[in-house]
């Protein structure tokens, strides 16, 4: 794929990943950026999915939340994971969102000097000021990977497989694990779109 096909970085773009690989993609940005990044893989629990070193900045540990979502982060959602971030000993917290954050969130915290709120225009702004070869290569990154914007199921960890409501005839994202037939059953959804 050549550069001049690939797609801008747009807030619809980055709403469109696998919550899963928006984890992977933050990590890789902030390692760009200079630090030492470790995933958790825990799944979207309202905790930390990321933790940041500098080098051997004696500052410690830099827990970061990174949420794909287009409705705007909500105050009680900031304060979960601050606590989280706090209770784990991180000396500071950024919580990145591919959307925004409501009004109360940004009075709420914006003197916190410890914690950082990221919405999606500031993260792709982010990946713009590391350079356009570096913006190239996580877009490449992204492209390359087999289903990227299907969800995964954040109990199983397998993909979600776009299911119809027989009802409403309204399309949603359902484990694959859905309708098991041997062990119990994952009733993960998400809306499609």
């Amino acid at each position: 794929m050549s550069i001049l096909e690939l797609p801008p970085w747009k807030i619809d773009f980055l709403q469109s990943l696998d919550w899963r690989l928006f984890e992977t993609l933050c990590a890789k940005v902030f390692e760009a950026a200079g630090y030492q990044a470790t995933e958790t893989n825990d799944g979207p629990d309202g905790g930390i999915d990321i933790h940041l070193r500098m080098g051997n900045d004696p500052s410690g540990d830099i827990a970061v939340q990174c949420k794909r979502q287009k409705k705007p982060i909500e105050t009680s959602q900031v304060r979960e994971f601050y606590g989280a971030a706090k209770q784990s000993g991180a000396s500071r917290a950024i919580f990145v969102t591919t959307g925004s954050f409501d009004q109360r969130s940004l009075d709420e915290f914006q003197d916190c000097g410890d914690l950082c709120l990221i919405d999606g225009n500031q993260f792709i702004e982010g990946i713009h000021e590391l350079g356009r070869g570096t913006a190239d290569n996580f877009m490449k990154f992204i492209l390359g990977q087999p289903e990227w914007s299907i969800p995964t199921c954040p109990k199983c960890t397998t993909k979600m497989i776009r299911r119809v409501n027989k009802e409403s005839n309204e399309a949603f994202w359902g484990c694959e694990n859905f309708s098991r037939k041997n062990g119990p059953a994952c009733r993960m959804t998400f809306p499609v779109g």
